[in-house]
């Protein structure tokens, strides 16, 4: 016994004179040396048990051009005439104004961005530039933005578009942006019950990029710090930031450069994943309000869908006045 307790108290002495981020705080994963190249000499770097390809190395190879906004964490690469947007911690990018699905997502690490070997490939592999309406869509008129989202059905049924401002995009806030980014569905201003009951279904036919299955909701612990960050970072939330506040989503990329978040959901069908085609009418989620103070607290107060629209990678909202913006939404999703 003698001889355990000394070796316990050697134990301790050696812990507490090594430094204290040493102990108590996790590994930091850093970028290995290059361990290997393509056939065209690109330096591959193992992270974990991934490989990744460092933008710096592609770009100083001449293979692309891109750049990395530290503040929204974000990538953007050019290669030929196409284009690409990364985001911290997501697995959906944006591909010429749409957004495809992919298995792991970007690193920022070490004042660089690391794209790990699938994204890479979709890189290198891609040559040419699909045309899009884009620059056509951000001068369109309200009138001609109502056209162009005509398609698009009521994600519930039974509804109409909130009859209290606040609720529309492009709404004044006083935290994260500054401006609310979609718009909700509660049951106070829409005609309808709202709760999680409610079912959500596509607006039209489209696929699935994103969804959220595993979904873990924070704490209000973990909800304060990331909205700490934000209000940090010259009062800009970051996107990675806005994305953990979405809560449980589903993001489905329609026709005519439109994609659509269904956020805070409580819950996901199965069967509603990355890679699923749907048409309109079909459910990909139930109403809730994660990733809200609410959902943190895990109770059934302010339970409602948030709903982002974006073209071609584009949010168009801020292009146009209060009374326009109604007439668009009520035009496309009050004809029902």
């Amino acid at each position: 016994m003698k001889v355990i307790s000394f070796l316990c108290v050697v134990i301790v002495l050696y812990c507490l004179s090594l430094p204290m981020k040493s102990v108590f705080s996790p590994p930091v994963v850093q970028p290995s040396p290059t361990v290997g190249r393509e056939d065209g000499g690109i330096p591959k770097k193992q992270l974990g048990k991934r490989v990744y390809y460092d933008l710096n190395d592609l770009k100083q190879m001449g293979l692309v051009k891109g750049s990395v906004n530290w503040k929204q964490e974000t990538c953007s690469i050019e290669k030929n005439d196409d284009r690409f947007v990364f985001e911290r911690n997501n697995t959906v990018f944006l591909h010429n104004g749409y957004y495809e699905s992919i298995d792991t997502p970007a690193l920022f690490l070490n004042k660089t961005c690391y794209l790990p070997e699938t994204v890479f490939k979709k890189v290198q592999s891609s040559s040419k530039k699909q045309p899009t309406m884009e620059q056509v869509v951000t001068s369109y008129s309200a009138k001609q933005l109502a056209n162009h989202l005509s398609f698009l059905r009521s994600p519930i049924p039974g509804s109409h578009v909130s009859s209290i401002d606040s609720s529309l995009p492009g709404a004044v806030r006083a935290y994260r942006n500054g401006v609310h980014e979609g718009l909700d569905w509660y049951t106070y201003g829409t005609g309808k019950v709202i709760n999680t009951k409610t079912a959500v279904l596509s607006m039209g036919s489209g696929l699935v990029v994103r969804s959220d299955q595993n979904y873990h909701e924070m704490s209000t612990k973990e909800r304060n710090h990331w909205l700490a960050i934000g209000s940090k970072n010259s009062g800009q939330t970051p996107d990675y930031i806005l994305d953990k506040l979405r809560g449980k989503t589903v993001w489905i990329q329609f026709e005519n450069g439109v994609m659509a978040r269904y956020c805070h959901l409580s819950k996901i069908p199965k069967s509603i994943k990355a890679g699923t085609h749907v048409k309109a009418g079909d459910i990909v989620g139930f109403v809730g309000n994660t990733g809200t103070s609410d959902g943190a607290l895990h109770n059934n107060k302010g339970l409602h869908l948030h709903l982002d629209i974006l073209i071609y990678g584009n949010w168009l909202w801020g292009n146009y006045t209060v009374a326009e913006r109604r007439m668009i939404l009520e035009s496309v999703f009050n004809r029902f």
